[in-house]
């Protein structure tokens, strides 16, 4: 009887072990396995909010993609321009070499220097913005002959024509913006190609793409009662916080253009590019460049 009895408290303290086990295993092997899916999944990018103070005691840049995102239809949009395309010799190999700076799939590690091997492509997400006429922002490799021009096409989201502006490409390499001349309606996504030109064309290679979306903060929202107290060094942080990529960067730009040898406000663009896999970019000098102009369709 004596034995029965131990056998069955031996049985009952390992049933219960077990349970105890699976219960602590669970979590941690759920992490383990979205971990790197978050990273790259709209929604779940780095977690945060602009409370948090980073180790310079300035409000951390923390981007939490919005869970709304829009992937479109059709082929998806590139965030990354290839490197190879036809032209003349004498031609710098890495003239249609751009890159936008928004969310995207995969990480951006490498900026192809010399141009003789396509580069990986790297998906672009929808990007919210908090105004009807956001900057966008491109990485341009080439210093760029005074002819050079860009394009930026604004598609909307049943692949309709919307505006067409030629941009003029000046003081380059470099990171650039461009402000959309055209205002957005709201929580409609549009799509945008930009492209560079030489001899009145533009090559495949030239393209990048993405989709963005005003989405106006509520009068008398949280967001919108932060924003008007907050001093000008935390909007980027509450805009990142909020989903914001493109009001965030530009915030962060603007600081930069400002301040360009403020540690802490390199540091900050530097973690935000990171986030987003386009961590390479971040050294990039910022060119003041590219007053854009509305052209009409042929």
């Amino acid at each position: 009887m004596k034995r029965i009895f131990y056998q069955s408290c031996l049985y009952a303290h390992s049933a219960v072990a077990y349970a105890l086990s699976i219960l602590v295993f669970l979590p941690a092997a759920a992490s383990a396995q979205l971990g790197p899916l978050a990273s790259h999944t709209p929604g779940h990018f780095n977690g945060g909010t602009p409370d948090q103070l980073d180790s310079g005691g300035s409000h951390a840049t923390i981007y939490n993609h919005p869970a709304d995102d829009f992937s479109g239809e059709g082929r998806p949009t590139n965030r990354r321009s290839g490197g190879l395309r036809s032209g003349t010799a004498d031609e710098d190999p890495c003239l249609h070499q751009v890159i936008a700076l928004v969310p995207g799939l995969g990480d951006v590690n490498d900026l192809a220097e010399n141009c003789t091997v396509p580069p990986t492509e790297s998906e672009a997400f929808l990007a919210r913005t908090a105004v009807d006429s956001p900057r966008l922002w491109f990485y341009v490799a080439s210093a760029t002959p005074p002819e050079l021009m860009a394009e930026l096409v604004l598609l909307d989201d049943e692949n309709q024509f919307v505006t067409m502006q030629q941009v003029p490409l000046s003081s380059t390499p470099g990171v650039i913006s461009v402000q959309l001349d055209y205002n957005l309606e709201p929580n409609r996504p549009y799509r945008w190609i930009f492209s560079v030109q030489t001899h009145e064309q533009a090559t495949r290679n030239s393209e990048v793409e993405g989709w963005v979306r005003w989405v106006s903060p509520e009068a008398g929202s949280e967001l919108s009662r932060q924003l008007a107290a907050a001093p000008p060094q935390a909007r980027a942080a509450i805009y990142a916080a909020e989903g914001y990529w493109h009001d965030a960067l530009t915030a962060l730009a603007e600081r930069r253009q400002r301040e360009p040898d403020t540690p802490s406000i390199n540091a900050d663009w530097s973690s935000l590019l990171n986030q987003v896999g386009l961590g390479a970019i971040a050294p990039i000098p910022l060119v003041d460049c590219c007053q854009a102009g509305e052209i009409a369709p042929d």
